[in-house]
């Protein structure tokens, strides 16, 4: 989290060079790697919900109203907000 507030644009558009696994080098662009850390994460939370899931364990609400605070009221349903986004609470 801390690198996420520290990292700079010119941080992110220069190329990274690495080894895979076997050993193939690569140079690819740190915001690209960054981007596909974030992502992929998402692909193993989701089997690992699934393995819970299956084994019967109440992993609780991953959604996002469970996970983020309010900012603030929320908006009756349909109620539109100045960029015209409607509320759904």
């Amino acid at each position: 989290v801390d690198w996420c507030a520290e990292v700079r644009e010119e941080d992110l558009a220069r190329p990274l060079a690495y080894r895979d696994f076997a050993g193939r080098p690569h140079r690819k662009n740190l915001g690209g790697l960054a981007l596909h850390l974030f992502l992929h994460q998402i692909h193993h939370r989701g089997q690992a919900t699934t393995l819970l899931s299956q084994a019967g364990i109440d992993f609780g609400d991953t959604d996002l109203p469970e996970l983020l605070p309010e900012e603030g009221p929320a908006l009756g349903r349909g109620a539109a907000t100045a960029e015209g986004d409607f509320g759904l609470a």
